[in-house]
């Protein structure tokens, strides 16, 4: 799937998450700070209120910065702007993205990225609460949204 552009959001977003990851049977807790304009979608990711990275996406491409002090080798840019985009983006601007073969389905509070017909992605909501499985990549995230 490639990136929308952030205008494809149609409207603006700033949201607080705590964010408890799970990845090759390792578990981490983040704070993220996911930022949407019609011209920029920014997304600051924090470990014990220091900065690990920051990422931006606009009409100059993408944009990052990693902080030194702590290794972020495994986490590609693209794949933490296409979860944002697969967990807040209307379904119908993601469908206009796919490849052939993939699908996007939402049904409720549950939104489904489907290869053929195998699912690689489940996100479900409940509430401020956002559940994101990524069988596909072996990964998986629970986001809590906090008052701003």
């Amino acid at each position: 799937m490639s990136l929308l552009p952030p205008s494809a959001y149609g409207g603006e977003l700033t949201c607080v998450q705590e964010i408890t990851g799970n990845y090759g049977g390792s578990k981490r807790v983040l704070t993220g700070v996911v930022k949407l304009t019609f011209e920029e979608m920014q997304v600051t990711l924090l470990a014990e209120m220091a900065r690990i990275m920051t990422i931006k996406y606009g009409v100059k491409g993408i944009e990052y910065d990693f902080s030194p002090l702590i290794p972020v080798t495994n986490i590609q840019p693209e794949y933490v702007l296409l979860d944002i985009q697969l967990t807040y983006f209307p379904a119908t601007a993601i469908n206009k993205a796919l490849p052939g073969g993939m699908t996007f389905h939402e049904d409720g509070t549950t939104r489904t990225l489907y290869r053929g017909d195998q699912a690689i992605v489940k996100i479900i909501r409940n509430g401020k609460n956002i559940e994101f499985i990524n069988s596909e990549r072996s990964y998986s995230y629970l986001i809590r949204e906090q008052d701003n």
